[in-house]
């Protein structure tokens, strides 16, 4: 690697491999994964203002953590300078103008489909793709909601699922310091912001929605490939993007 630019730093190159798996996973899991709650905004509205009871389950909660992710005083769109939830919780120098620079930057996305299908996750979700475009078109729903709804239930719990399973024997930091505060702060990142966490008042996940044909075939088609692929993802897997 030539290095990366510690935007808190002096600006000089950094090459500490400990340092450079910290900056990794905070821009893997505040980058590339809230995206995943970018693009279900779309799916959700579509689902209330067609009124498509069948799958109501799937706008649980995905509004509203939208709207504090966007406009409420915990989003660093609303705030100025860097101080946000974020920043005074996990000292992450989120400003208005990064986030915005992020949000047009789709280079993580480009070239996948060059990605070979051997790689055991990348397998997996090609196929979870075909599950849910299967169920789509077989609950004859709109044939547009398929590659929406495999983002806003596989893509955003696998995702979350699979970052948990790397973070939670994570031995750094995921901060340039070193020390109990920064060991203590990566813990609850990693806890509060990271692992699957379903609420006991509302949880749908598709493994607790099988009373309703859609969610049903979904979770079954999943558990499926679990059991080929030797994973535990579709007891995760929720209706909606829940946290």
């Amino acid at each position: 690697s030539s290095g990366i630019n510690a935007e808190y730093g002096n600006g000089e190159e950094e090459m500490d491999k400990v340092r450079l798996i910290g900056y990794l996973l905070i821009y893997l899991t505040t980058s590339s994964h809230t995206k995943c709650h970018l693009f279900s905004n779309w799916i959700t509205e579509y689902i209330l203002d067609e009124g498509l009871k069948d799958i109501y389950p799937s706008t649980w909660v995905s509004l509203p953590l939208h709207h504090a992710l966007m406009r409420t005083s915990d989003s660093p769109l609303q705030t100025e300078g860097s101080w946000n939830i974020f920043s005074a919780l996990y000292k992450f120098c989120t400003t208005k103008e990064s986030v915005k620079r992020e949000t047009e930057n789709m280079s993580f996305f480009e070239g996948h489909e060059h990605v070979p299908r051997t790689l055991p996750f990348l397998g997996y979700l090609h196929e979870a793709r075909d599950v849910i475009c299967t169920c789509v078109s077989g609950a004859r729903l709109p044939a547009s909601l398929a590659g929406p709804m495999f983002n806003h239930t596989v893509v955003h719990s696998a995702d979350h699922v699979n970052a948990y399973s790397v973070m939670r024997s994570l031995r750094v930091t995921c901060w340039h310091r070193k020390g109990w505060r920064e060991v203590f702060r990566t813990r609850m990142f990693i806890e509060q912001l990271i692992k699957p966490i379903i609420s006991p008042l509302l949880d749908n996940r598709l493994c607790r929605l099988t009373h309703q044909p859609f969610y049903r075939s979904c979770y079954m088609g999943l558990r499926e490939l679990d059991k080929k692929y030797g994973f535990d993802i579709a007891e995760s897997v929720t209706a909606s993007v829940m946290y």
